[in-house]
């Protein structure tokens, strides 16, 4: 909880105690992490003073560090019992615990008695009825609590614009939600959590770079937290920033062997670096074998994860091992539309052309479609294009701004040699996420099968700026 106070005992307490050293040590028990010596100290204190409420509030102080809540609230009730006049302090710290418990009515009922008491204590703002606040998200009230606890205690406000900026996340006013994140990193440039959630926020909004770079401090102010780099892989995929990608979800996977979304990046990525590396192509592919079998072990009932799987097996040609991957994937997920397409393509591979029926879009699939760089590949391979593109199209017109979605198409239209309408959808892709080095990539290939190598070299040359290895 952050707070340190002082106990005080009675002269006849003081006589029957061992000597005030004893109670020196329970405060550097609880200061070093020695709880069960801490609670010991300040429980013989009180039966030598039954009536100390600093006491109480102490034994409660340890209590909270070793989650016995419940127990915490009745040394605190006790405390305010015996020391009406100083109830305040203890009103602030049972508002903390009951936050703690979710038992967010009396803990605003006891931040607001805080208040009563003493109108001026920030800690109450921020740390009871702010919480509680965002808690049950009332996030405008909390917005209210937080400015009002800078206003009181400006000087150490770096957690209040911390909170205050999760207040505006929840109103969805990001913009001033990031003013509030760095001002608090301003304040406190060591606050691993604030970089974290400016990250978080950053992403969303789809600003990409500038999360991987408040993530790199996070990882760097904190380099044992699995939970960064699975948050700073993420983001650097959607730059296509594959080596990076790489690293990060093996640290995270270091980290945090029984995460399955780091394994599923980490086969995501050897993946779709196997693509562009053709020297290490078997082994990459190998790698990423491995990676989305652990994922499946660790998260049997992720759709996305069979399905990766079952796309790196088609990448081997190892097409009977696709199918069972693919249609796990699919009874998971009936409505995803790229693995049932996948699935035709790798029944065609097979010569089982009697069993290939390409699955009609359904419009009510929250998803739709996302081939781009998962089934691209495929269907190169067959004539499926027309039926994909059916599907495609319906997925970009229920959503538009799906930037794989345009890249999908892009790639069916280029497999029906539809190079200037190619070009429309890549481009297309490109506007909506100017990032995206695979479609620089595409767009390259493209503009070179129509001897156009000026504007070609330009697109590679992008596409290479934003990560994908030369040749």
């Amino acid at each position: 909880m952050g707070l340190s106070l002082t106990v005080l005992l009675s002269p006849a307490a003081l006589v029957q105690a061992q000597g005030i050293e004893e109670l020196f040590q329970g405060v550097a028990a609880r200061a070093a992490g020695d709880y069960a010596t801490a609670e010991a100290i300040w429980r013989q204190v009180l039966r030598l003073d039954p009536n100390n409420a600093l006491a109480y509030c102490n034994l409660g102080l340890v209590l909270v560090e070793q989650s016995r809540f419940e127990e915490a609230e009745e040394a605190f009730r006790e405390a305010v019992r015996l020391d009406p006049d100083n109830a305040n302090v203890y009103y602030t710290i049972l508002g903390a615990v009951l936050a703690e418990q979710s038992r967010f009515e009396e803990a605003e009922a006891a931040s607001r008695e805080t208040i009563r008491l003493d109108f001026d204590n920030d800690y109450a703002y921020y740390h009871n009825l702010g919480a509680v606040l965002i808690g049950q998200n009332r996030f405008e009230e909390e917005e209210v609590a937080s400015r009002e606890a800078i206003r009181l205690d400006p000087d150490n406000s770096a957690t209040y614009y911390q909170n205050l900026g999760f207040s505006l996340v929840g109103q969805s006013r990001f913009e001033e939600a990031l003013a509030a994140f760095r001002e608090a990193i301003r304040l406190d440039p060591d606050n691993v959590d604030t970089y974290y959630y400016l990250g978080l926020v950053l992403a969303e909004q789809s600003r990409f770079e500038e999360a991987a770079a408040a993530f790199h401090e996070a990882v760097r102010i904190d380099p044992s937290n699995a939970g960064f780099y699975y948050s700073l892989e993420a983001v650097l995929a959607e730059q296509s920033r594959l080596k990076e990608v790489e690293v990060a979800s093996r640290e995270a996977i270091r980290l945090d062997p029984n995460n399955a979304s780091a394994y599923y990046d980490l086969g995501m990525a050897l993946a779709r670096q196997s693509r562009f590396e053709e020297v290490t192509r078997q082994s990459r592919l190998e790698e990423a074998t491995t990676a989305f079998r652990e994922a499946v072990r660790l998260d049997p009932n992720n759709a996305d994860t069979h399905f990766g799987l079952g796309m790196v097996m088609v990448e081997q040609s190892r097409f009977e091992e696709a199918e069972v991957a693919i249609r796990e994937g699919i009874r998971l997920d009936p409505n995803n539309i790229t693995a049932n397409l996948s699935l035709q393509v790798v029944l065609a591979e097979q010569s089982r052309l009697e069993e290939v029926e390409v699955t009609s879009p359904v419009p009510a699939a929250p998803r739709l479609i996302s081939i781009g760089r998962n089934l691209a590949p495929v269907l190169d391979r067959q004539s499926l294009f027309e039926e994909a593109e059916v599907a495609i199209r319906e997925g970009i017109r229920l959503d538009p701004n799906n930037t794989d979605t345009h890249f999908s198409l892009g790639v069916v239209l280029a497999g029906q040699s539809l190079f200037e309408e190619a070009e429309v959808a890549i481009h297309e892709a490109i506007r909506l996420d100017p990032n995206n080095a695979s479609a620089h990539y595409s767009l390259g290939v493209m503009l070179a099968r129509q001897s156009r190598f000026e504007a070609a070299a330009a697109a590679f040359h992008e596409a290479f700026r934003l990560g994908i290895p030369r040749p």
